[in-house]
């Protein structure tokens, strides 16, 4: 009981824990597997270039946003939809994630492999 006090004491205090973060530890706590797998975060001005059918397509990391060919859109995935004509997910169309087809490509620029590019201004 002490501990319980103890914890409403310090959330009262400090803030409580955001609700994702409290159902991650009671997932947890239950014994369930948990997906640990980190995204990297994009820095705005980053250029993320990806082949694609035979063209290269060079997307910039903006402060809300993507832009590609002077259009901007909201998500990764809006502009792999706009690359490929079909529904993707942005991240993994990018190479991104460890579920793509290219895993473990995201530093290539072989045909067909995404290529990261974190300084501003410059492109691969």
């Amino acid at each position: 009981m002490r501990r319980v006090l103890l914890y409403e004491e310090q959330s009262k205090m400090m803030g409580k824990l955001p609700p994702s973060v409290s159902r991650v530890l009671v997932a947890i706590s239950s014994g369930k597997k948990i997906n640990t797998a980190v995204r990297p975060v994009l820095k705005f001005g980053s250029h993320l270039v990806r082949e694609w059918n035979g063209r290269s397509y060079q997307v910039v990391v903006l402060a809300d946003g993507f832009e590609m060919d002077g259009k901007r859109f909201k998500s990764l995935s809006a502009v792999a939809t706009k690359i490929t004509g079909a529904k993707w997910s942005g991240p993994r169309f990018f190479g991104l994630t460890n579920r793509s087809a290219n895993a473990g490509c995201a530093e290539t620029n072989g045909p067909g492999n995404p290529t990261i590019n974190n300084e501003a201004g410059s492109a691969s």
